[in-house]
């Protein structure tokens, strides 16, 4: 987009939105599939997202917050110090926090599996209800709330913590 800002409420049957430039995007969104969606280059996105899947990538200390309803699967990358956070439920939640990021899901419920992986000096925060696979390095700092099962950890100078 380039340092702009646009508005709007979307629905459709799948989305790929890129926002970049220290643009700001504002709206909701109603996917029928698999929503995609970019921020980069200290962008902004502000957005609620109701749909089957969705993919969400920050980079380069870009800004998401929202409520995220996925019927199935949220796969979330956030890098490069940008800060995401949810709320809202999914089946799954593929999770990649790195950098210096930030991933505030505490009132983000991944209902199936939340598999995450944090790294670098990141920090992240989930709650989970099924399955929980993680691997936490460098030193990050991993919460998770609820009770689920642990079926796979590796921690490598980090913190984990079960609120």
């Amino acid at each position: 987009m380039g340092m702009s800002e646009f508005e709007s409420n979307i629905r459709c049957r799948s989305l790929t939105m890129s926002v970049s430039g220290m643009s700001i995007y504002k709206g909701q969104v109603v996917c029928e599939d698999t929503a995609t969606v970019e921020a980069s280059g200290m962008s902004q996105a502000v957005a609620d997202f109701m749909c089957r899947d969705l993919d969400c990538t920050l980079t380069g200390m870009s800004v998401y917050n929202g409520n995220v309803n996925c019927r199935q699967k949220a796969e979330v990358a956030v890098d490069g110090s940008s800060e995401c956070t949810f709320s809202g439920t999914a089946r799954d939640l593929m999770l990649e926090v790195s950098g210096m990021s930030q991933f505030k899901g505490r009132k983000f419920l991944a209902s199936g599996l939340a598999d995450c992986d944090i790294s670098g000096m990141s920090t992240a925060s989930v709650a989970a209800a099924g399955s929980l696979k993680y691997c936490v390095s460098g030193m990050s700092e991993f919460n998770y709330s609820g009770e689920p099962v642990v079926i796979s950890t590796s921690v490598d100078n980090a913190t984990v913590r079960h609120r």
